[in-house]
């Protein structure tokens, strides 16, 4: 028998952190809370005044996600005393970025936001096939420092998409006093890290300490490097099995599953593909993408099950300073996420 997220707060809504303690479950549902409006929160708001503000606003997806996970847990034991601070949104035409910190009496949660959907939080996602540390992994890690307290006795750094991406980053950047209190990073389906900081020894020291937790037909997660990766069963098909809501839970744990076929040669192809290509040439891959979809039929990820095999030829007859056996491997790229 198979439960949702849902589920796991009107089950457990009558225990404690005491009597159950916080585990990695507690940690999605912190992460998937960071895509609330976080400009309309005050500071120190509980779970119950926070329900008050959400419950006011209409949203769907991920965020509609967020405020029905809200709604349940402000009638809930468990999270009665949480409390959210130093709530941050920027979001401008180089960084989207969005982080929220939840403290109770023995934890402390930094949850970073995911990509919202926009083409230009899409752009930020491969641009950390280029960049380390990015724009926005950088935002990341300057709000770690800020929010970090020396009180917060148990803490933890979590997020999804992007925001896992986040997460992990800040936790590898960040300097020996607060990393020595981290216990644990949670990274919800979110990209890797490139090679090179993949194979650094700043990785291997700090590796054991993240979480990454990966759903059976992962298309983001899938990007970029990661090491002991959980995958989990997530019902639907496509990229609705990025989205928590339909990921599979049984009492305090995730079901297990196992990374599906075409997922596992979309990685490989990216992995590869990547790997051919230097810089300056995956600058101009981005940059053409995105030139040619601004004023087309693609305004948010969602949209890109609308190319087709013609749109990408498109695409990559435009590189034109791009060697022909470089515009193929890009070619092959695009086709299998779009098969995907």
């Amino acid at each position: 028998m198979e439960f949702s997220i849902f589920d796991y707060i009107n089950y457990y809504k009558d225990y404690s952190f005491k009597d159950i303690k916080f585990n990695s479950v507690d940690a999605l549902i912190y992460s998937i809370l960071a895509y609330m409006p976080l400009d309309k929160i005050r500071e120190g708001s509980s779970i119950k005044s926070i329900n008050s503000i959400t419950s006011l606003i209409k949203m769907t997806g991920i965020k509609g996600v967020a405020t029905e996970l809200i709604r349940l847990m402000a009638t809930s034991k468990r999270y009665e005393n949480v409390k959210a601070y130093n709530l941050v949104k920027i979001e401008n035409d180089d960084i989207e970025f969005g982080a929220i910190t939840f403290r109770d009496y023995d934890y402390t949660f930094v949850a970073y936001q995911g990509s919202i959907g926009t083409i230009a939080g899409w752009k930020e996602n491969l641009y950390l096939t280029i960049n380390y540390p990015s724009l926005t992994q950088n935002e990341a890690l300057k709000y770690l420092k800020n929010t970090f307290r020396l009180k917060d006795r148990n803490l933890y750094l979590g997020g999804h998409s992007k925001g896992g991406n986040l997460a992990l980053a800040s936790f590898m950047l960040s300097p020996n006093y607060i990393t020595k209190r981290v216990v644990k990073v949670f990274n919800f389906d979110g990209p890797g890290f490139k090679e090179e900081e993949f194979k650094s020894n700043r990785y291997k020291e700090l590796k054991d300490r993240m979480v990454n937790i990966l759903p059976d037909g992962s298309m983001i997660g899938i990007l970029l490097n990661h090491e002991k990766c959980e995958y989990i069963k997530s019902r639907n098909v496509s990229i609705e099995k990025h989205y928590p809501n339909n990921w599979a839970i049984f009492g305090e744990f995730f079901v297990k599953g196992e990374l599906n076929k075409s997922s596992k040669s979309l990685h490989d192809k990216i992995i590869l593909g990547l790997s051919k290509l230097n810089n300056e040439e995956k600058q101009i891959c981005i940059d053409t993408v995105f030139e040619l979809i601004k004023n087309k039929k693609v305004k948010s990820f969602k949209d890109f099950t609308n190319l087709n095999i013609d749109d990408i030829k498109a695409i990559i007859k435009n590189m034109k300073n791009m060697p022909q056996e470089k515009r193929k491997i890009i070619f092959d790229v695009f086709k299998a996420f779009i098969k995907k």
